[in-house]
């Protein structure tokens, strides 16, 4: 078989997916069932509709035939983690936060911080235990803050490098051996550049991620942290920092044109962008986008010896402060943070499990990642994992503008990266 036959197989695959795993999972002919009056209502919000909702509707559909006492009531999708959480905030003021919610790794601890979310480690300890459960200790730091466990990781992701194949051969690249370093990637960028002026060489996706993601990534990956330990300084303030900040000066310089996630999106859906740097969840959307005109490839993201990558992607806490409705949002948590639902989610997204066991087990995801490289290359990166690390105080929203825009000034060639570090240093150091 040969690359495009093999990308039309895999989008055929998982145009199947949903019949054939939600069967697979005891799902099949239930999800018009219709609700009783005694049915237990449980409110539940999420983000990022285009890449989860039909696995969110899915596994509820799931849960609710195998648990006919509780029935989910989805709120409407929020766009984002930030959109996420403002709504549960304003919802919470009138006590109506949904009793579960999906919210992205890096706010667990603004949630916490401010009692907004519920503590796990007893339920997790009555089910017997975290490791039973199928959650590795690394996994379960995700979603905690301060000693507790306040989320149980749904879907994570790293950040990766997508490749048009097609045009990496064309500028005289190898599909089978990609860049692992940023020099080699910025070269073979500028060559796809240079094909024909209708295509872009890479597209670093730094403006649309929340809470700096990416750019985190690029620091921890030279061996940095986002803040000192006391938490009252940057700390990149070195080397990392520096190094970090040359690689986006350096992509754009490369030609990196401004632009939208979504557009850069469909500009690789298209087969117009040569190399994209964006998170891992979004493979199975540019792997149907590409719909076997192209193949995609994906690499690693460059890390030094010493660094790592901030996982991203959400976790499941729970809102709910009366007993009964917590005691139910844990039952839903505890069916879709399982096995089978975790091996359901991540083959219809781009999304790894939180679960191990759906990894270990042949009868779930088994051999599945071997046979697909393009998923491997997000799971070996756990091997390098790091939290999400969200800002402390009251400011911790608005530090990420902040950086986000110097880093746009960065990439524009109006900062230098020393000048840009000198700067982050001091307009950080100013909210902390």
């Amino acid at each position: 078989m040969n690359v495009h036959e093999y990308m039309k197989e895999s989008a055929m695959r998982r145009r199947r997916f949903m019949s054939g795993a939600l069967t697979a999972i005891g799902l099949a002919g239930f999800a018009g069932a219709p609700a009783s009056a005694a049915d237990f209502p449980l409110r539940v919000a999420y983000a990022y509709p285009r890449l989860l909702r039909r696995t969110h509707e899915a596994l509820a559909a799931a849960f609710m035939a195998e648990t006919p006492d509780i029935r989910i009531r989805f709120a409407a999708p929020a766009a984002d983690y930030e959109q996420l959480t403002q709504t549960v905030l304003r919802a919470s003021m009138s006590r109506a936060a949904p009793e579960v919610a999906f919210h992205g790794l890096d706010r667990i601890r603004f949630l916490a911080e401010r009692a907004l979310v519920a503590p796990l480690d007893d339920r997790i300890a009555q089910d017997g235990g975290a490791k039973a459960l199928g959650y590795e200790s690394a996994m379960l730091d995700l979603g905690r803050v301060d000693g507790a466990v306040y989320g149980l990781p749904f879907s994570v992701s790293t950040p990766v490098v997508y490749y048009n194949a097609d045009l990496v051969v064309r500028a005289g690249g190898d599909p089978d051996r990609l860049p692992r370093n940023w020099d080699a990637i910025l070269d073979l960028a500028k060559r796809i550049d240079a094909l024909d002026g209708r295509t872009g060489g890479i597209h670093f996706d730094y403006y649309g991620q929340e809470n700096n993601w990416t750019f985190q990534a690029l620091v921890l990956s030279f061996g940095g942290t986002m803040m000192s330990p006391d938490e009252t300084a940057i700390g990149f303030d070195g080397p990392s920092g520096l190094k970090a900040l040359s690689v986006l000066a350096a992509i754009g310089e490369a030609g990196m044109i401004e632009q939208s996630s979504t557009q850069a999106t469909q500009a690789f859906g298209a087969g117009r962008l040569g190399v994209f740097v964006i998170s891992s969840a979004r493979l199975a959307s540019l792997e149907n986008a590409a719909n076997g005109r192209f193949s995609v490839r994906t690499g690693p993201f460059p890390v030094a010896e010493g660094g790592r990558l901030p996982v991203g992607g959400n976790a499941a806490v729970i809102h709910a402060r009366d007993p009964e409705a917590a005691a139910a949002a844990w039952r839903y948590i505890r069916f879709v943070a399982g096995p089978e639902a975790q091996s359901a989610m991540a083959r219809n997204t781009g999304y790894l499990p939180g679960n191990s066991l759906a990894v270990a087990r042949e009868d779930l995801l088994g051999d599945f990642i071997d046979q697909h490289p393009n998923y491997a290359t997000a799971a070996a990166q756990l091997s390098n994992a790091a939290p999400w690390y969200s800002f402390p105080g009251s400011n911790a929203r608005k530090i990420p503008d902040v950086i986000r825009e110097i880093l746009r000034r960065t990439f524009s060639g109006q900062l230098t990266p020393e000048a840009a570090l000198e700067r982050l240093k001091d307009e950080i150091g100013k909210l902390v």
